[in-house]
């Protein structure tokens, strides 16, 4: 088998390049939208289990209410230990994720540098 080369002239290459960053360009915007859009939906199953954590503490408070009017008798709410330690534990999940969006986004920077350097 013989070897066959082919030589590139200067706007060839430049097409090839220009189309493979704006490839790469399109992919990174991509995963850009991915991640917010998992990040926003995360955000919004946090904030549904708060919503329903507030929900059961009304319907407790009214149950606490009815039984204490005729009564007259009044009780404090207890704060729930084990919700505060799961918002710390959340903090930094959130804080990763965003590191990771930073990186991301300096690598779209960059590409748009090199494909507007091309053009």
């Amino acid at each position: 088998m013989s070897s066959e080369y082919i030589r590139f002239v200067n706007p060839q290459v430049k097409f090839g390049q220009k189309t493979v960053l704006e490839a790469q360009l399109s992919l990174l915007n991509s995963m850009k939208h991915m991640r917010e859009y998992k990040r926003l939906r995360d955000q919004e199953l946090i904030l549904k289990i708060h919503l329903r954590k507030k929900i059961e503490e009304a319907k407790t408070s009214l149950e606490l209410l009815d039984h204490a009017l005729p009564k007259s008798q009044f009780r404090e709410e207890k704060n729930d230990a084990e919700s505060l330690v799961r918002e710390a534990v959340m903090v930094p999940s959130i804080l990763h994720e965003e590191r990771r969006d930073l990186s991301l986004e300096q690598e779209l920077e960059k590409v748009k540098r090199r494909l507007a350097l091309i053009r």
